[in-house]
């Protein structure tokens, strides 16, 4: 439920809200990233009502894709028409000052027009949306500390009547950014060598590790984010996965990690056009996208699961392999193969040196029925459970 209309704008957090994302974050294996996370996904998920309650437009979110990257980062961002909101949560009740991470201010494809406070009070089931700033005075009035790379800015400069935010967005359009300079390009190398480190389960806050042009460089890209995101889950410290619960997936519960066919394929226009031509098209069933680091190399590719269920109870699965983003071939030699739980070959399939994607033939299972997927190259594995 939306609050009043207030200076300070008060909004309640539902019971099945915080329900759903404490489950979507349990993957998270560090205690505090985990409440981090939970915080934000909160967060956005009440605010962003709000928003289209109040313009009547539902705001796009643009980052993040999964609930796993806010353990890399704090903050969310979200599309209203032409401008660009970042919502920075926090739990501190004084006021005292707007903290930001860096990322959000001096990252060119990440910055925003303005930046809304909440205070998140879980115990009192609300959030407190109590001021907000813009790009262009946080960064000329905020001060920054190389501690945690956040930029602060003083509650005084902070405009904390949110009546005021609504009257700006009537008028004709404000100066609310500055230029920041481009980032350094990052050489293949480099990027191999910094996700090989930061992978170290123990580095809980990678952000903190490197230089900050190292660390905004890798920021370009979100899938070398995903694998930042990947050591600091339950459970990842084998090529083993978390199951995958085809079952809840039908219930609208999914592991983190997974996107939807437009997420996983919205920069990738050629790709999107070959997946609507495959023997499967996306609309046969409930379709989710994982990108897959194949080895110490960080070749990558993309795993499409399709289920549908039959009117028999039994569930239909597909099986599909793609290209990483910007690559039209999968990697010469893969291998994707279906076993049961004593490693049976059930079906298999190889990649030749000019596959655009593999899949293994639609089959049908009765519910709750186990098997494993195999995505092998060379002497390495990926293996995923699937629970039907």
């Amino acid at each position: 439920m939306v609050g009043l209309e207030t200076a300070q704008q008060q909004l309640e957090i539902s019971p099945a809200l915080q329900q759903q994302a404490w489950h979507e974050t349990h993957a998270i294996a560090i205690p505090g990233l985990r409440w981090q996370a939970y915080l934000n996904q909160v967060c956005l998920h009440t605010i962003g009502p709000w928003l289209e309650e109040r313009t009547g437009t539902p705001p796009a979110i643009s980052f993040p894709t999964t609930p796993g990257l806010w353990s890399l980062v704090n903050g969310s961002a979200l599309t209203l028409g032409n401008r660009r909101i970042v919502v920075i949560p926090g739990e501190a009740m004084d006021h005292e000052e707007l903290r930001v991470p860096q990322e959000w201010i001096d990252h060119p494809a990440w910055l925003g027009d303005y930046y809304l406070a909440v205070e998140v009070d879980v115990d009192a089931e609300s959030l407190y949306v109590w001021g907000y700033s813009t790009h262009h005075t946080i960064k000329t009035q905020g001060v920054f500390d190389s501690s945690d790379l956040t930029y602060c800015l003083d509650s005084s400069a902070v405009i904390q009547d949110m009546t005021v935010f609504w009257v700006t967005q009537h008028l004709p359009p404000e100066p609310t950014r500055m230029e920041v300079p481009p980032l350094p390009t990052l050489t293949a190398d480099q990027v191999g060598t910094l996700l090989r480190d930061l992978q170290d389960p123990a580095i809980a806050l990678p952000r903190l590790e490197v230089s900050t042009g190292e660390w905004l460089g890798l920021m370009s890209q979100e899938h070398w984010l995903r694998q930042l995101e990947e050591p600091r889950r339950q459970g990842d410290r084998s090529s083993a996965s978390t199951p995958i619960q085809l079952g809840q997936w039908l219930q609208n519960l999914f592991e983190v990690g997974w996107q939807t066919l437009e997420e996983a394929f919205q920069r990738d226009s050629e790709m999107a056009v070959n997946l609507r031509q495959q023997p499967i098209p996306p609309d046969s069933g409930l379709t989710r996208v994982k990108t897959i680091a194949l080895d110490a190399d960080w070749q990558m590719v993309r795993l499409a699961l399709t289920v549908a269920p039959e009117l028999d109870g039994r569930r239909r699965i597909t099986v599909q392999l793609f290209p990483a983003a910007g690559a039209t071939y999968l990697p010469t030699d893969l291998q994707l193969s279906l076993k049961t739980l004593s490693d049976e070959v059930i079906q298999a399939v190889n990649a030749s040196s000019e596959s655009h994607y593999l899949q293994l033939r639609p089959f049908k299972c009765a519910s709750g029925r186990e098997f494993r997927l195999y995505i092998q190259i060379g002497d390495r594995a990926i293996m995923e459970t699937i629970v039907a």
